[in-house]
Formats: C-alpha cells, sequence, structure tokens
C-alpha cells in the first residue's frame, strides 16, 4: 500500500510539471473558473463555489458536464485551458484520463474547440494511478485561441480507461473536492459608464452652471457579462476629483436580465476633469474587472468665428467643427458674411480644441484656446488661379478644365481663345486637374499653394483624329448657334414641376433633394412644404437656419399669406439653436441637433397631434453628416421615412454635395426620389437648374429644366413650351 501511494504522488507531481506555461495566456485574459456541480437532472458547470453535496459517479464510459446558464454573449478564450478532476477507484487501479471541451451550439450541432492558428483541439490525457481515496489530477492544453458563440454551451468531456480491473469514478460538487474547468477568457466582462443630467444623457464634455459653479452629475454603468451576472459580487465605484482626492461607492449591481445588470450614483461636480472608476469582483473573489472614464466639467463660452480667405473676403456656408478629440464635437456654417457664432468649452480644462474649417469641400486645420467669450477670425489660403492650357505650345481654346476634391468637381471653367480659363477662390490643396478639348482628357495631379499662372500642356492627338474632332466641332458649334436661334425659353409656374414629376411626388415617399451651394434645393422644399399646407399638415425641422428665418423667407416669396402664414397647421423643430449653444423660441426643440433619439421622439409626437397625411421636411443633413457616421444616419432616415409613410406622408430632406461620394451613393439608393439641383457660374451671370433623377413607381422627364428664384414669386420654371 505504501508503494501505491508513493506512486500516486509522483504521477501528481509529473502531472503538474507537465503542464503549459501559464505566460503563454494573454495579459488581458481573466481565468474564470467553471465548477462541477448538479442540478436534478444533470452534471452541469457554472461560475458559482457553492456547494450541493459531494457527488460521484462512473467515468469510464465517460461523463459531460455542460455550462448553464448558456452564453448571453460571444466568449473569446485565448491561452492555456486547465482542469483539475478528483478520481478514485473501488480499489487501486491504473488507466488513462481523457477529457475534452466542446461547444454545444444552440441548434444542437457540437463542434471541437481548437486552436484558431495552430489547429490544435482541446483534448487532454494522462496515465494515472488511483486509490480508493480521492486524488487531484491537473491537466493543460494551449494555446488555444477560439470563440464561443452567443446562446452556446461549454461542455467538459471526461473518461478514464483502466489497463487494471476495477471501477474509475469522478468526484465533485464538494469544496474539498472540487472538480472544474478554467478558461483563459478575453473581456468576458464589459462595461459602459454614461453620464446624465436630469433625463438628458451627456458627453464626456458636460456644461457646468455658471452661476453655481458646480452641476449635479448622474452617472449609469451598464454590465454586461457573457457568463452571466448570477457570478458577480459587488461593485466598487470610485470618483476622482481634479485634486486627486477619492469618493468610493460601493454598490450591488441590480439585475436587469441574466447577462445585464447596473449601477446607479449621482454626485455634484466641479469644474475640472474628473476620472471614473469601476470595479466589480466575481463571487469567488479571484478576479477583479476594472474599468475607467473621464468627463470634463467645464464652463461654456459663446465664441464669435469669422471665416475669410486671405484677403479679408467672407466665405459663405463654410464648415466650422471645433472638437475636443473623440470626446466632444460642435459645429456650425458660417453665414453671408462669413461669420458663426458657437458655445464652447474652456481651455482652461480640456487645454487647446482642434478647429476644422471645410469649404468647398477642402478642409483646412489649426487649434483654438477659449478662455472666455470671445471673437476670432480665421483666414483661409484661397486663390484665383489662371490656367493656360497649350497644346504644342499653342493656345487651346473651348478645353474644360476642372479641379477634382475626393472624387468631387470644386471648380471648372472653359479656356477662351487665349488659352486661359480662370478657376474663382480655390482653397489650397492638392487636386487632381483634368482637361477635357478634343474628346480626349488629360489628368495630373496639382498642389495649389498660390494664385498661379499655370501653364499647362497637354498631348496632341493624333492628326486625322484631329482633323475629324476639328470637322465635328464646327459642326457642333455651327448647330448650336443655329438651335440657340430656333430655341426661346419660357417662364412657367412652379406647377410645372407636377409636369416633370407626372403629377407632382406620390403621397407617400421619401425624397432627397441634392445640390451645391446656393443651389436652391432651401428654396425647393419651403416651396413643396407651403404647397402642402394647402392639403394637410407639415413637420419642418431646421438645423442651418432658426425657425423665424424660415418664416420671413417664405413670407418674402409669397409662399404664404404674412397675415397667419401656416394657418396653424405647421409646427416646426428648432434644432438649429442647439448647434450654437443658444435657448429657442419654438415649442418644439431639441437640446443638441446630433441626438437623434431626440429628435426621433419630437418627430414622433408631432405626427401623433398632425394626424393622418402630414409631410416632415428637414433642412439639412450635412451639419449632421459632419458629426456622425452615415449608417447611424441612414437607419434614422429609413426609420422615421417608415413612420412617416405610414402616417400617409412624405419625408423630404435636403444635403449638400460637399460631402464623400459614397454617402451621397448610399442616401440616394435610400431614397424613393431623388432631385439635383445646380448652380453654374456664366460668364453672363448665374444659372440654376434642376432634373428629377429618380422618382420610384411612376415616369418622370430626367432632363435638366432650368429655374429662377424671383422675390414675391419663389420659384420659376423656364421650358420650351408656352405654358
Amino acid at each position: 500500500m505504501r508503494s501505491a501511494r508513493l506512486l500516486v504522488a509522483l504521477f501528481i507531481i509529473a502531472t503538474f510539471v507537465l503542464m503549459p506555461s501559464s505566460s503563454a495566456q494573454p495579459a488581458n485574459a481573466h481565468y474564470i473558473i467553471l465548477y462541477a456541480h448538479s442540478d436534478a437532472r444533470s452534471p452541469i458547470l457554472n461560475a458559482l463555489p457553492q456547494w450541493g453535496g459531494q457527488k460521484s459517479g462512473d467515468i469510464s464510459k465517460g461523463l459531460a458536464f455542460k455550462l448553464t446558464p448558456t452564453l448571453g454573449t460571444s466568449l473569446k478564450i485565448q491561452g492555456t485551458i486547465t482542469t483539475t478532476l478528483w478520481l478514485r477507484g473501488n480499489q487501486p487501479l491504473f488507466g488513462t484520463v481523457f477529457v475534452e471541451v466542446t461547444e454545444l451550439k444552440s441548434t444542437g450541432e457540437e463542434i471541437p474547440v481548437v486552436g484558431r492558428a495552430s489547429r490544435v483541439p482541446a483534448k487532454m490525457e494522462s496515465p494515472v494511478l488511483l486509490d480508493t481515496l480521492p486524488l487531484p489530477f491537473t491537466l493543460g492544453v494551449g494555446i488555444i485561441d477560439y470563440e464561443f458563440a452567443p446562446g452556446s454551451s461549454i461542455l467538459l468531456h471526461i473518461r478514464l480507461e483502466t489497463q487494471t480491473p476495477g471501477v474509475p469514478s469522478l468526484v465533485w460538487d464538494d469544496p474539498n473536492t472540487s472538480t472544474n474547468l478554467t478558461i483563459p477568457a478575453v473581456s468576458p466582462l464589459r462595461a459602459q459608464i454614461a453620464s446624465f443630467i436630469g433625463e438628458t444623457r451627456q458627453g464626456r464634455v458636460v456644461r457646468v452652471d455658471p452661476t453655481t459653479g458646480h452641476i449635479g452629475v448622474s452617472f449609469l454603468a451598464n454590465i454586461t457579462d457573457a457568463i452571466g451576472i448570477y457570478r458577480l459580487s459587488d461593485t466598487l465605484l470610485t470618483v476622482t476629483a481634479p485634486n486627486g482626492t477619492d469618493r468610493i461607492i460601493k454598490q450591488s449591481p441590480k439585475r436587469v436580465s441574466d447577462y445585464v445588470a447596473i449601477n446607479s450614483f449621482a454626485i455634484t461636480l466641479n469644474s475640472g476633469p474628473w476620472r471614473i472608476s469601476l470595479e466589480v469582483r466575481d463571487l469567488a473573489g479571484g478576479e477583479r474587472y476594472g474599468f475607467t472614464d473621464t468627463i470634463w466639467v467645464a464652463p461654456f463660452y459663446t465664441v464669435r468665428v469669422n471665416v475669410a480667405d486671405s484677403s479679408g473676403v467672407a466665405l459663405q456656408d463654410a464648415i466650422v467643427n471645433v472638437a475636443f478629440g473623440q470626446e466632444g464635437n460642435w459645429t456650425e456654417f458660417t453665414n453671408s458674411t462669413g461669420w458663426a457664432t458657437m458655445v464652447l468649452p474652456s481651455s482652461v480644462v480640456l487645454g487647446p480644441l482642434n478647429v476644422t474649417i471645410v469649404w468647398h469641400g477642402v478642409p483646412t486645420q489649426s487649434s483654438l484656446s477659449v478662455v472666455g467669450e470671445s471673437t476670432i477670425v480665421l483666414k483661409l489660403p484661397i486663390y484665383d488661379v489662371d490656367f493656360h492650357v497649350l497644346m504644342d505650345g499653342i493656345p487651346l481654346p473651348g478645353a474644360t478644365v476642372k479641379l477634382l476634391n475626393g472624387g468631387q468637381v470644386i471648380a471648372q471653367a472653359t479656356s477662351g481663345l487665349d488659352g486661359t480659363a480662370s478657376l474663382k477662390r480655390i482653397p489650397a490643396a492638392n487636386y487632381t486637374l483634368v482637361i477635357q478639348y478634343l474628346f480626349n482628357e488629360f489628368r495630373t495631379q496639382l498642389d495649389v499653394k498660390d494664385k498661379g499662372p499655370v501653364a499647362v500642356g497637354v498631348p496632341t492627338p493624333y492628326r486625322r483624329e484631329l482633323l475629324i474632332m476639328a470637322l465635328v466641332a464646327v459642326g457642333a458649334v455651327t448647330l448650336s448657334v443655329v438651335q440657340r436661334k430656333r430655341t426661346k425659353l419660357y417662364p412657367q409656374a412652379f406647377s410645372y414641376f407636377d409636369k416633370l414629376t407626372t403629377g407632382g411626388l406620390p403621397q407617400t415617399c421619401f425624397a432627397l433633394i441634392a445640390g451645391d451651394s446656393g443651389s436652391g434645393k432651401t428654396v425647393l422644399l419651403e416651396t413643396l412644404a407651403a404647397r402642402h399646407l394647402k392639403l394637410g399638415q407639415c413637420v419642418f425641422i431646421t438645423n442651418t437656419e432658426y425657425p423665424t428665418r424660415i418664416r420671413e423667407n417664405m413670407a418674402t416669396l409669397r409662399l404664404w399669406d404674412t397675415g397667419r402664414p401656416d394657418n396653424g397647421k405647421i409646427r416646426f423643430i428648432d434644432a438649429y439653436s442647439a448647434v450654437g449653444g443658444a435657448s429657442s423660441n419654438e415649442e418644439i426643440y431639441v437640446t443638441s441637433h446630433t441626438d437623434l433619439t431626440d429628435l426621433g421622439l419630437k418627430i414622433s409626437k408631432c405626427l401623433e397631434r398632425s394626424g393622418q397625411g402630414t409631410d416632415v421636411y428637414l433642412d439639412s443633413l450635412n451639419p449632421l453628416l459632419s458629426a456622425l457616421r452615415i449608417e447611424y444616419l441612414l437607419n434614422f432616415l429609413q426609420s422615421i421615412a417608415s413612420k412617416v409613410k405610414a402616417n400617409d406622408g412624405k419625408l423630404c430632406v435636403t444635403v449638400g454635395t460637399g460631402i464623400q461620394k459614397s454617402d451621397m451613393v448610399k442616401l440616394e439608393e435610400a431614397a424613393d426620389c431623388v432631385i439635383e439641383t445646380q448652380l453654374q457660374e456664366l460668364k453672363r451671370g448665374q444659372k440654376r437648374r434642376l432634373r428629377i433623377k429618380k422618382l420610384r413607381g411612376k415616369p418622370y422627364i430626367d432632363k435638366w429644366t432650368n429655374f429662377q428664384i424671383e422675390t414675391e414669386r419663389g420659384i420659376t420654371f423656364y421650358s420650351r413650351t408656352k405654358s
């Protein structure tokens, strides 16, 4: 008997020595111990060191322990898996133990757990010498790199083959014989800490009350655990003040579901950076999970920003974006005099802020320090550039010269008799220069950093082709002159829009009006809204102008009666005041123009009040696109469009063309109707035109139609046929 016990001791020592080194575990892995237990029906695994009384079972044919409950989210394991088995025999015996870890899918399919790169399966085996008393055997395998799917279970299979007569047994569910499985889980528990003032969710930059110098802030910590929140014991919330002092709050997590718990607390904060730390502990006491976030509490000041070119000429419709890393983002558009008013946090607390000015799609970056109410002037390097187009050293007239930035046309002109094409007000940047001439196209990269002039030599086409092209060009010019003499344009009322769309826009649709700055898309949106007021009610959302200005514009264009402009049938949602940080005078407004949840609730509220057949108009999407991802905005638009169409109404929105081409494609794909507007700079003045690019479910005219915006008349179309 003494020799048998000595052999047992040697096997135990050998087992521990042959285990893979724990140094193979990744730094962010948390070791979760899953204990073997028994419920009323079968063997189970869970993370609780709570015992139901010692159990044992014959493992000559194998036993399988199943993780209960199943995984609430995906669970990645990376490193060495170890298991501790308590084994005994009905008499001293010798054999080999086999252990395997598998995944049981929610579909019932069982698959082996393997290393993602090495494809090493999570199988362990070892020779064992059993005694009649339970003895521990620890086995390991690695390195395993595997991810379990949500709703799956972890299965622990145990089997022992004997080389000597006897019955091998596994012992579990007792603190002295705790058979278990240890897995290195990568981020099994996750937490998000959100701050609130009242019921309004805040970002990481919180505006302090200027009268008291402090603000009451509520925090909500949302905790998600893949194994289940049943294994969590308590949480420690630590609030670290700017002076380094700590306030520690100990709480038990409040259960929301089997896998989600929350902690909440409120505290009064004064100005400065505050660190919020959350520590979560499990019931086994073996692991602690730490999460840290920082919020900045700061006074805000009104800052007036003037954007001009290098000669001091104001830049209208420039996007002014002020950012504090990923934590805060404030956006405004310059008005006709180049001014934008913003309410920004103090740089004494946050440090310098990043400023990006976007004009004609070209960004210019700088920094800004806000220490109080102030006025700043930002000048951009913008030039008038003359391009001399030459072919074999000879000036080339009639060539089209374009500057492209990110695939978008920034400016274009046609060369004159001296081969010169002048492009006005070009921001300094690197562009793609495109010259189209004699049915050819020449491209090159151009870095605009001064006013030029720039001489561009284009390759000469083959002589035969050149002759043919010249003849075609002469014929085209002649035909154009004759055609121009025959063509006369007649003014048409806005009802001509019904001809272009074969009876107007559908009663229920999602319409997108896209155009460059000044092309008339806002006036078109206002005109469509005014027309609908004769039939039903409207909701108008503004985030580029105050609602009072919208009312004034519509009255100036005689789109409604100035005595009672809306007949009580139009409701404005003011999202523009929030952009500048000012208080709104409207009954319905949002406190943040990027809070789509709040905006969606306000739209739903207006639809309920206005009833069936209510249209929704939004001007414009550009402030949202500058701060939000296109996927997030598309989901919002599709959700609102669905509500509006279910209410027998239309959703009509405007968007400027100075956005990413891929974003514009996604917006056009989502819309039922796409209307394009253009503003062209000609020698004889400006020309606006419109076309129906897409209209789902009915025929339409897709040719460009000229129009003008006239005081007291609104939009007037021009066509070749009389009314």
